[in-house]
């Protein structure tokens, strides 16, 4: 999102106790984050959410058998994080 892109929704519109995530990670805190936190929300910065799903990625590759290291820099710099 650049600064000057209309929000994704209407914060009005959620409800003051969801919590609100993000996906970008190259901004901490987005135009739609900085309007739910106004909101009175709870937010999640991207960054977070991928750490959070980083331990749910690691079982997922385990049981569905594709352990093994996949060629790639961001695929290596995600390894790490789950090591």
């Amino acid at each position: 999102m650049k600064e000057d892109d209309s929000l994704p929704m209407d914060v009005a519109r959620i409800s003051l106790s969801a919590l609100v995530g993000e996906v970008v990670m190259k901004q901490e805190i987005t135009p739609f984050l900085a309007a739910a936190r106004a909101r009175g929300c709870e937010i999640q910065v991207g960054t977070d959410m991928l750490l959070e799903q980083t331990p749910a990625y690691r079982v997922l590759r385990l049981a569905s058998g594709h352990a093994g290291r996949a060629k790639g820099r961001c695929t290596d710099q995600l390894l790490k994080l789950l090591d």
